[in-house]
């Protein structure tokens, strides 16, 4: 009897023991994000081309920390008219840029951006057409006091000059062009503001999540020049944002 009740004991002394061990597995984290960011735009009738520079630094700390800051900056034009159309893109380090949260923004670059153009070629020119005929024999001396005898016609012309161009295949053709950067970014409207959180709860633990986020539009001066081509500013839009989250997690 004695033996059941301290096996007993200590099974419920083991129990006591793991139990709270596995109810107090918990994860946190925490993320704020600074960010500009400017997209510019250009187009006729047969063509149209965009740029998209996105600069941000983000800090995560938790179960998991980590840090990143970089510059992004995408690339496209297409020609409607001929189907040519190119793609670029490059990115670029912390050193590259500078954010003050809502209040301002710069980048500065003078690099490479890699870049693929794609267009068609045009296929081989058709054959030549065939010479005409040789015109008939002279016709016979006429006898005396008659008239000489006519020639015969010249042959029929021969086919078309020129065949005509065939169509040929699609190219493409990669290249590092030059990239100058020199972009400040200054906010210029109201400051807008969302929040949210949220709250999941299960037999086996809970879940809570909340996240903060306030962007302002901006005014970006300065020069953007892409293979030795300035790209307007006057048709961009610019902004300015700023985000913070946050995540709680316990299991039992």
């Amino acid at each position: 009897m004695r033996s059941i009740r301290t096996l007993t004991l200590v099974l419920v002394g083991l129990c006591g023991f793991v139990t709270p061990a596995l109810a107090h597995t918990k994860y946190k984290s925490q993320t704020r994000n600074n960010s500009a960011q400017f997209n510019a735009w250009s187009g006729d009738d047969c063509s149209s081309s965009s740029v998209s520079i996105w600069a941000f630094e983000q800090e995560s700390r938790g179960t998991q920390s980590y840090a990143v800051d970089v510059v992004y900056v995408d690339y496209s034009s297409y020609n409607y008219c001929t189907g040519d159309q190119s793609y670029g893109w490059a990115s670029f380090d912390a050193a590259a840029f500078d954010i003050q949260k809502l209040k301002s923004a710069s980048v500065d670059v003078t690099d490479q951006m890699y870049v693929s153009t794609c267009h068609y070629t045009d296929g081989g020119g058709g054959g030549t057409g065939g010479t005409g005929g040789i015109g008939g024999p002279t016709g016979g001396v006429g006898g005396m006091g008659g008239a000489a005898g006519v020639g015969g016609a010249a042959g029929a012309a021969g086919g078309d000059a020129d065949g005509g161009t065939g169509w040929g295949g699609y190219v493409c053709e990669d290249a590092y062009v030059s990239l100058v950067i020199d972009l400040s970014w200054a906010p210029s409207g109201q400051v807008y503001k969302d929040r949210y959180s949220s709250t999941h709860s299960s037999p086996n633990g809970t879940y809570r999540q909340r996240f903060t986020g306030q962007s302002v539009d901006a005014t970006v001066s300065g020069a953007l020049i892409i293979d030795g081509q300035d790209v307007s500013l006057s048709n961009g839009y610019g902004s300015l944002g700023y985000t913070a989250s946050g995540s709680f997690e316990m299991y039992h």
